[in-house]
């Protein structure tokens, strides 16, 4: 009987982790690096997964990875524990400025994803 583990899939749970949290510090600093961070998950990550086999799942990575920078983005625009942010977060163009952030990361989220599944 041969007991041999089962082989899996390349795991994107590290890269997936750090890309979250290198986004998730840097929105703070200018709107376009968590896309910026997007996009070289997206090169890297694509690259990996045609080779492995498993696009499907990785652009599913890839569009939570676009709605977790969304909730990162609130998260920041609502300020919950106050945080020191380069600019004064009572300013509602600040607030607004966050709120752009996630709807620009969730877009390139799910355009990702329905692009590569097509």
């Amino acid at each position: 009987m041969n007991q041999s583990k089962p082989q899996r899939k390349e795991s994107f749970g590290v890269p997936y982790i750090l890309t979250v949290l290198a986004g998730a510090f840097t929105a703070t600093i200018h709107w376009s690096i968590p896309i910026l961070i997007m996009a070289v998950y997206l090169f890297y990550g694509l690259r990996t997964a045609q080779r492995k086999g498993f696009v499907i799942q990785f652009t599913d990575s890839f569009y939570y990875l676009g709605f977790t920078f969304t909730l990162v983005s609130l998260f920041w625009a609502l300020d919950p524990f106050h945080f020191k942010t380069a600019k004064p977060l009572d300013d509602p163009y600040v607030v607004l400025g966050f709120f752009g952030i996630a709807l620009t990361t969730t877009i390139f989220g799910v355009v990702g994803r329905t692009a590569l599944q097509m």
